[in-house]
């Protein structure tokens, strides 16, 4: 795990203390991702002593999924050199060699699946983004992108 606070706060992810060099931090996150993907919860915590305001502690908490292949996965590739699967994704793509969906594979929890579907103008500039995540065995639509084409 890798990121950023202010160089005087004291960062932990998941409880532990993390490394630091300036306004960067560091911790390794280990995972038991030798029999298959592992997705997994990661909280960060940053804490500034006279930070806030009147010289209050500053407390900033944020949570994110880590998602982990299989310690060794198998990448499988078309014809054409496009990867089409690794240990975490199943990549889908046009005759022009455009990715057009991406989608969590069967091995990551249900709750934890994603699809991501891309569209393009005839200059192969990205128009628009979707992404949709699992309800139960139904995909719902979590977020969409539009990109007006420039005339």
């Amino acid at each position: 795990m890798v990121g950023e606070a202010l160089a005087g706060a004291a960062v932990k992810v998941n409880g532990q203390a993390a490394g630091r060099v300036g306004n960067l931090f560091w911790k390794r996150v280990d995972t038991a991702n030798g029999s298959g993907p592992v997705v997994q919860e990661i909280e960060t915590a940053a804490r500034l002593a006279g930070g806030g305001g009147d010289g209050k502690t500053l407390v900033a908490r944020d949570t994110g999924i880590l998602r982990v292949p299989r310690a060794t996965e198998a990448i499988g590739y078309d014809p054409d050199g496009n990867m089409v699967t690794n240990g975490l994704w199943t990549l889908e793509w046009d005759a022009e060699n455009r990715l057009r969906a991406i989608q969590s594979r069967e091995e990551i929890p249900t709750e934890h699946r994603l699809r991501l579907e891309f569209d393009y103008d005839a200059q192969w500039r990205r128009i628009a983004k979707r992404v949709y995540a699992w309800e139960g065995e139904r995909l719902r639509l979590h977020a969409a992108d539009q990109h007006p084409i420039p005339v």
